[in-house]
């Protein structure tokens, strides 16, 4: 489990990075990253979650999400209930338990996939940037489109199938539920 770092709090956006261990290419392959799609969703609701915008490339993915206040109630309620080792601080552990669990979720399913891989897939923590100043939240969305183009994968961030960016500026379903409400209310444009 990450360090107790990333510490939830009401009312702010988070943007997370996620590495693979080493910077290996394991999210090349379709199936992979279609795993991992899944396990966000999975996370998002069983964590009570907003998605705001994704992407996912060979060696990273970035999420921005909102950790609601009723889902981080539950999660602290379930922990102070159960006398679990979070139930003292389970603000510190509410964003590490969700990361973590999608990693070791998508990690457990791509081993199945293919024997051939390395036992550890994902670089230990992850990045964690509270978007406190809403204002960002356009830029920090725009940062995480371009990074295919960046890369040299794609000329357009329109080009790119696993981000949410056809999903926001065109209205496309996706295979990550993103929770367009947020823009509306919160007056700004995600591009």
């Amino acid at each position: 489990m990450s360090s107790p770092t990333h510490r939830y709090e009401p009312g702010v956006w988070h943007h997370i990075t996620v590495t693979t261990a080493g910077r290996r290419p394991i999210l090349a392959d379709k199936s992979r990253i279609l795993t991992l799609q899944g396990k966000l969703n999975q996370a998002r609701k069983r964590y009570g979650l907003l998605c705001a915008a994704y992407v996912i490339l060979p060696d990273h993915f970035h999420w921005v999400i909102y950790p609601t206040e009723s889902g981080y109630e539950d999660f602290a309620v379930h922990h102070i209930q159960g006398g679990s080792r979070y139930a003292k601080d389970p603000a510190a552990y509410y964003l590490p338990t969700i990361v973590d669990e999608v990693k070791r979720k998508t990690a457990q399913e791509i081993l199945r996939l293919g024997r051939s891989l390395p036992q550890q897939l994902w670089q230990s923590g992850f990045w964690d940037r509270p978007l406190t100043d809403l204002r960002r939240l356009p830029d920090v969305v725009s940062y995480i489109h371009q990074n295919p183009v960046r890369a040299g994968f794609v000329s357009h961030p329109s080009e790119y199938p696993f981000s949410s960016y056809n999903a926001l500026v065109k209205d496309h379903p996706h295979m990550v539920v993103l929770d367009r409400a947020v823009w509306d209310n919160l007056d700004i444009s995600p591009v």
